[in-house]
């Protein structure tokens, strides 16, 4: 474990980066240049080095700070209305986004060393979830051929997370943490709801019990949606209402 805050955690990495072949990060694109470890850093040390930066939204553009979460990427990029039902829209279970940027990123590190191979030089590789979200929806890809409309795709996260109704469309919101929760909880308006314990469930599967009671009831109630946190992008504005 390197803390690369400190020298010595940057000199130790610097001289690992002497002798490697490919070097991966999920940094936003603001802290390698902070930390030294940016790609024009590391190739006057190694030129022959594969670096590959795996971030949110991309190296440039007004979200390239942003954290990347496959559920929210889904909802950003449109994914949700081509799954579910025609009236409400879904999130794709097994966090999709994720595993195809994952395989963006061994493509492009072997494209890469193929590039070494013949030219000697090293490279930068960037991936982004938001380029590889769009890019899988190119041959609806995220649709099985043969599945119905009816399957199921609800992530059992529990709580408040998922895709919800408003008057302009739907909106989806990723709370999963107790951080998040509270920042949502103080987005809204209703601080005192994230300290209040008696409405805190810790495991994920009470708190996807208590949702699944209270939607079967009489639809989905604040105070019934709780143990998680807030962080949220509004979802296509192609997205249908959401009807729980």
């Amino acid at each position: 474990m390197l803390d690369l805050k400190k020298s010595e955690g940057q000199a130790i990495l610097c001289r690992m980066v002497e002798s490697a072949d490919v070097l991966v990060h999920n940094f936003r694109p603001s802290v390698p240049p902070r930390l030294r470890i940016d790609y024009p850093h590391l190739k006057e040390i190694n030129p022959r080095l594969i670096y590959c930066s795996v971030t949110g939204y991309g190296e440039t553009g007004p979200l390239r700070e942003k954290a990347g979460y496959d559920q929210v990427l889904q909802a950003m990029t449109g994914m949700c209305s081509f799954q579910g039902t025609e009236k409400e829209p879904q999130i794709v279970y097994g966090s999709i986004v994720d595993y195809y940027a994952a395989s963006m990123v061994a493509y492009g590190i072997a494209a890469a060393l193929l590039h070494r191979e013949r030219s000697g030089e090293g490279q930068h590789v960037g991936v982004s979830l938001l380029r590889s979200s769009l890019a899988m929806q190119s041959a609806r890809f995220i649709w099985a051929d043969g599945e119905g409309r009816e399957v199921g795709r609800d992530m059992r996260s529990g709580g408040i997370t998922g895709l919800h109704p408003t008057k302009e469309g739907s909106i989806y919101l990723s709370a999963n943490t107790p951080h998040f929760w509270s920042s949502l909880c103080e987005l809204i308006g209703v601080p005192d709801l994230a300290l209040n314990r008696a409405l805190r469930h810790r495991t994920q599967p009470r708190r996807t019990c208590r949702r699944d009671r209270s939607e079967g009831s009489r639809g989905i109630d604040r105070a019934d949606c709780v143990g998680v946190g807030g962080d949220f992008r509004r979802s296509s504005p192609m997205l249908r209402r959401t009807h729980h």
